[in-house]
């Protein structure tokens, strides 16, 4: 029988003491860790027992295997790494000396749950003394209840597949005594929206070729050339934000929307498969209504194009994701500041949408248009935008003014005649 040994095995870009006997387990990145701490670790590893586990039993491990199976088939590619990643921390989490993958799922409790959800929210430690280092993350209340969800919908997906044979009892609810981790709302206000001289200053700038400023930087670029030395941009980008300030539309929709999706007549782009296309009970069509100025950008955007083209391409014609639109509109950011312009950081192509979203309601659009129009729900509409939504406060309060006024010119007229 071979020796166990201490092994490193590279993740990714990055190097990790790693060892394969006794169930595997990392010991920290290569050059972050002292090879002597990693080999204390290793050997303490070696010296855990181990439990036995029958081999008909479901483990977590096998479990979460399943459900990333299903996952992957039924639910989006976003929600996919989401739960394939979340559902690793949970089984690679060491809980009593034994990892929660190895264990068996009927074993598992809510006391491992809030374990695992203190440790995430535990912020990283210097030098790493245990296994359970590694993911202490020190995430914000949104991220946790995020990673919880992850793990109670493994559970809940194994007590009702596969059908009529479910992998666990339907009775199993583990984590039914977990409250859920709270999070205190935050409203989108007014000062959260992009001006209409920052949306200006940014389709300003977007017309402006990146891949000039490659020799100096952006800003020194401007300094030396000037607003009349730079190229325009060579790719669909300027359109493109163009279209998203008009249209409200996700980051995603307009980035895989093709030529045969466009339709001038009836002035929309339609989609089939969008973001909640896989999460609806009843699949819906995404309907994006577009301007006269989106109209003429579109139509010129697809003449003399295939029906299966992407409308919006990068200069090396390949398609845009959130990734690469966001990481140009960061640019786009810088040129508008060396340009002279007040912009704010951290602006994403998400920001026209909740503009749109905010100034629909704002202009007197009711809640159900907005929702439709916008591809989302009500629920979402009145939760994160309804108090944009303000025309019937305001006529409430005035008639309150109103009744108050009279009342106390009653009053006097009263007193005048006494």
């Amino acid at each position: 029988m071979r020796e166990p040994k201490l092994r490193k095995k590279k993740v990714g870009k990055h190097v990790y003491y790693y060892t394969e006997a006794n169930g595997g387990a990392y010991f920290g990145k290569v050059g972050d860790v002292p090879f002597e701490t990693a080999r204390d670790h290793f050997r303490e590893h070696l010296a855990r027992k181990q439990a036995l586990v029958p081999v008909d039993a479901l483990s977590v491990g096998k479990l979460f295997s399943s459900f990333l199976t299903w996952v992957k088939s039924h639910r989006s590619e976003a929600t996919f790494i989401r739960r394939k990643s979340d559902c690793s921390r949970f089984g690679r989490f060491v809980f009593g000396g034994q990892r929660l993958a190895e264990l068996p799922a009927l074993e598992v409790t809510g006391q491992m749950l809030e374990a695992w959800r203190d440790n995430l929210k535990a912020n990283k430690v210097e030098e790493q003394k245990e296994e359970n280092d590694r993911d202490k993350r020190g995430l914000d209340p949104q991220s946790l209840l995020h990673a919880e969800t992850s793990i109670r919908h493994a559970f809940n997906w194994g007590c009702k597949n596969p059908s009529p044979e479910s992998l666990l009892p339907v009775t199993f609810l583990p984590f039914r005594s977990v409250e859920r981790t709270k999070v205190d709302p935050k409203g989108l206000t007014e000062a959260d929206l992009l001006t209409d001289a920052e949306v200006d200053a940014l389709l300003e700038a977007a017309q402006f070729d990146v891949d000039q400023f490659r020799r100096w930087g952006i800003e020194k670029h401007i300094e030396k050339h000037g607003r009349t030395g730079m190229r325009p941009c060579k790719d669909s980008f300027a359109d493109m934000i163009r279209v998203y300030h008009a249209t409200g539309a996700r980051t995603s929709e307009l980035a895989v929307a093709t030529v045969r999706q466009f339709s001038a007549r009836s002035r929309q782009i339609v989609l089939g498969k969008h973001k909640r296309s896989k999460t609806q009970k009843v699949a819906t069509i995404r309907h994006i209504n577009l301007s006269d100025e989106a109209i003429k950008l579109l139509q010129r955007r697809c003449e003399g194009r295939g029906e299966d083209e992407f409308i919006f391409m990068t200069a090396w014609n390949k398609p845009w994701t959130k990734k690469t639109v966001n990481r140009r509109l960061h640019s786009v950011e810088r040129i508008a500041r060396a340009l002279g312009h007040k912009v704010r950081e951290g602006v994403t192509a998400y920001d026209f949408r909740h503009l749109w979203i905010s100034d629909a309601l704002m202009t007197g659009m009711d809640i159900v248009t907005a929702s439709k129009m916008a591809g989302t729900s009500v629920k979402m509409i009145e939760t994160v935008y309804g108090h944009f939504r303000t025309d019937h406060f305001a006529e409430a309060q005035r008639r309150l003014d109103q009744a108050r006024k009279k009342r106390r010119q009653k009053a006097k007229k009263k007193a005048a005649k006494k």
